[in-house]
Parts: C-alpha cells; sequence; structure tokens
C-alpha cells in the first residue's frame, strides 16, 4: 500500500471524526437526559455506545472507501440536490410523528401500529438482558381525542407540506426547487 492512501485515511478521519464533537445533533441531549433519569450504569453504556457506534460507522466506511482508492464524496456531492430533497422529505415525516407522538393520545395509539407491535416481537427474538424488557402497560387517563383523531392528524401534517410545496412549485418553479 502506498503511505499516502494511509495518510488520505488519517487525515479524513482526523478532520470528519470530530464533525459531531462541537455540534452533536440534538437529540444526543435528549439522550443524555433519559440516561441521567434511568439512573442505571448498563442502561447509559449501552445506549451511548449504541449512538457512538450510529455516529461512527459512516466515518469509518467513508476511510475504508478512502483507503480502497474509491471517493465516495464525489458521488454524494453529485446528487447533492436529491439527498437534500430526501432529507428533507424525512424530516417532515419525522416531525408529523414526533407532533403525533406528543398528543394525550398519540403515544397510545403508536403503540397499538404495526410498527411498534412488530418492533416489540423483532427485540423479543434477541438475546436482551431481562433488566432492558419492560412490561406491557395500559394508559388510564381520560381520552381528549378520539382515537380516529390521531391517525387522521398524522396524515394531514404529512400532506399539507406536499400541497404547500406543490402549489409554490407551480407558482415559481425556479424559487422552489
Amino acid at each position: 500500500q502506498n503511505r499516502g492512501e494511509y495518510s488520505k485515511a488519517f487525515f479524513m478521519g482526523l478532520l470528519l471524526g470530530n464533525a459531531g464533537v462541537g455540534c452533536p445533533n440534538p437529540l444526543f441531549y435528549w439522550l443524555l437526559i433519559y440516561i441521567a433519569g434511568a439512573g442505571s450504569v448498563e442502561v447509559g453504556a449501552s445506549l451511548g455506545l449504541v449512538h457512538g457506534v450510529g455516529r461512527a460507522i459512516p466515518l469509518i466506511f467513508l476511510s475504508v472507501l478512502a483507503v480502497l482508492g474509491i471517493s465516495a464524496t464525489k458521488g454524494l456531492t453529485t446528487k447533492r440536490e436529491s439527498i437534500e430533497s430526501a432529507t428533507g422529505w424525512m424530516l417532515i415525516v419525522i416531525a408529523a410523528f414526533l407532533i403525533i407522538n406528543g398528543l394525550p393520545e398519540g403515544h397510545e395509539w403508536y403503540e397499538h401500529t404495526f410498527v411498534h407491535q412488530g418492533w416489540n416481537e423483532l427485540v423479543e427474538l434477541t438475546p436482551i438482558p431481562a433488566e432492558f424488557e419492560m412490561p406491557e402497560h395500559e394508559h388510564e387517563e381520560e381520552k381528549v381525542f378520539p382515537e380516529e383523531v390521531i391517525p387522521i392528524t398524522l396524515v394531514v401534517l404529512i400532506v399539507i407540506p406536499i400541497v404547500w410545496y406543490l402549489i409554490n412549485k407551480r407558482r415559481n418553479p425556479k424559487v422552489v426547487q
């Protein structure tokens, strides 16, 4: 191997590896609050490990590609607009879900969806220690919204930005990308 390839990988890791040090994503602070509230070293260590691995894997992948002589960033820069667009639409869906989850019956509705039930079944197949398991619980608060309102609200929260985008795209095709 050429020594220059190793230096490229080193400097790439040096520059990109610190990407989260000065500016971690906002969910990291929520993770820290959750870990502090859990009061468990095992939970804190495991969540911190999973978060760290999740942040490191893309950087490790790019470094390995750089050592192999493959420029992955060239492909990213050529598809920048489509990546930004996909990221924006995903953020709309995530925001709608977070708003729904914050409604009084939103979390309970989510717990009964196939997504949550499927995730629970998948987790049950893994060898997770018993201290991480949580028994199924019921919500006993008085209903504020009818159950049918929650999925309708979720759809509306996703559809409104799509309609707004399409209307603005039709009015100003050069401004909206």
